[in-house]
């Protein structure tokens, strides 16, 4: 139950009250056998999962809205039982939600290789609750299909000793093409060796590339190290975000030198340079890249942590 008592100053509303019994059955199985591939032992597992939701419609118009927002439709919110965030709306259904996943999980060494993930929700009645005057947002039921919901996919793992893969998308059957997809790959090395690669696209609003790494020069220049990101949007041809700068080691001393660019919200673009000398183990002087850096390159690890 939520009830606003907003005062006698309140110009439009006082005060209200909702009540909403939720129900919700939340099941599932994993199953699991013994199988090989490319010569080592793994576990395969088949894991369904059903998750029933029934919220009754009660008109929230007059509710005041101070923080709900519409949630992005993935698999951390397909088995929510609220289709908003924030406690100012909560949305009704009557609804299933079925999803399967498998896992091989290599057996030395419990690594999950590789892992997939299907899902879909089934209306039984259409949604009537939305943000403002009953209306919904981006969903498959504001594009019209009232009877289920679009398909999500998500395919990851680790597939070998360097390379490890993350990707999910969100395909629409009444309209016959992709929504949503995020592709992410990564390769990690020893010695520091680290490149990251994401496409992300979203249908009339983003497409995007984005590549990072950090990559020491090896016998060509012993300590030094590359640093670079460039995020690039292929929609608007531009970059949204760039970085380039270099570390050098030399046991007792480093220092860093980095380079960085982003868009500000008003389309505006801001620069700065920061550079630092580390004498270890007594004092540092200059600007710390350090954020900076960890924000733009995932995976970064200093070169004495290599």
């Amino acid at each position: 139950m939520t009830h606003y008592d907003l005062g006698k100053n309140a110009s439009t509303f006082a005060g209200g009250s909702r009540a909403l019994p939720i129900i919700s059955l939340d099941s599932g199985l994993a199953f699991e056998r013994a199988a090989s591939a490319f010569g080592q032992s793994i576990t395969q597992t088949l894991e369904p999962r059903l998750f029933y939701l029934y919220v009754p419609f009660r008109d929230q118009e007059r509710l005041p809205r101070f923080s709900s927002a519409e949630t992005d439709f993935n698999f951390a919110q397909i088995f929510n039982e609220n289709l908003f965030v924030g406690g100012d709306r909560i949305s009704d259904a009557k609804q299933l939600t079925a999803a399967v996943t498998t896992r091989f999980i290599e057996n030395a060494s419990g690594i999950e290789r590789l892992r997939a993930t299907i899902g879909q929700r089934y209306y039984f009645r259409q949604q009537q609750v939305g943000l403002s005057n009953n209306a919904l947002g981006s969903s498959s039921l504001a594009r019209g299909d009232i009877s289920r919901s679009d398909l999500l996919v998500a395919v990851g793992g680790q597939l070998s000793r360097d390379w490890a893969l993350d990707s999910s998308f969100q395909y629409s059957a009444s309209d016959a093409r992709f929504q949503k997809s995020n592709i992410a790959a990564r390769y990690n090395a020893d010695g520091g060796r680290l490149v990251n690669f994401s496409y992300r696209f979203s249908r009339e609003s983003l497409k995007q590339i984005d590549i990072s790494t950090q990559w020491p020069f090896g016998k060509a220049a012993p300590g030094w190290t590359l640093l670079a990101r460039a995020n690039h949007s292929l929609r608007d041809r531009r970059l949204l975000e760039g970085l380039i700068g270099v570390e050098y080691n030399q046991g007792c001393w480093e220092i860093r030198m980095v380079a960085h660019r982003f868009t500000t919200a008003t389309n505006q673009y801001s620069n700065s340079i920061q550079i630092q000398l580390e004498l270890k183990g007594l004092s540092k002087l200059g600007i710390n890249p350090f954020d900076t850096i960890r924000q733009n390159i995932s995976g970064y690890k200093r070169s004495d942590d290599r």
